[in-house]
């Protein structure tokens, strides 16, 4: 396991979240992600629950996983519940 899905397990796991989307959220989502460096925490709580779908399916997908420790990280952001079965489904792919 390393380190960074240990840690981001535990956040992901908490409830919380936001209840509103931006139009055209899913485009600034993928590029979000898709950097390089990190995320930050501060442009990561501008998405909310409707974003955890998209981010979802971007675990399910082995292409993705360069991006995996981004999205984890979101989601732990993000906060909603619903993506702790993921996270961990991802976790144990590792």
């Amino acid at each position: 396991m390393t380190a960074w899905a240990a840690d981001l397990l535990l956040v992901a796991c908490l409830i919380g979240g936001r209840v509103t989307a931006e139009p055209d959220q899913g485009t600034q989502l993928r590029k979000f992600v898709s950097r390089t460096g990190g995320v930050s925490f501060d442009e990561a709580r501008k998405f909310d629950s409707t974003a955890v779908p998209a981010l979802l399916n971007m675990l399910k997908d082995d292409r993705q996983q360069v991006f995996w420790p981004n999205v984890v990280r979101t989601l732990g952001i993000i906060g909603d519940a619903q993506a702790c079965q993921s996270i961990i489904f991802c976790w144990k792919k590792m």
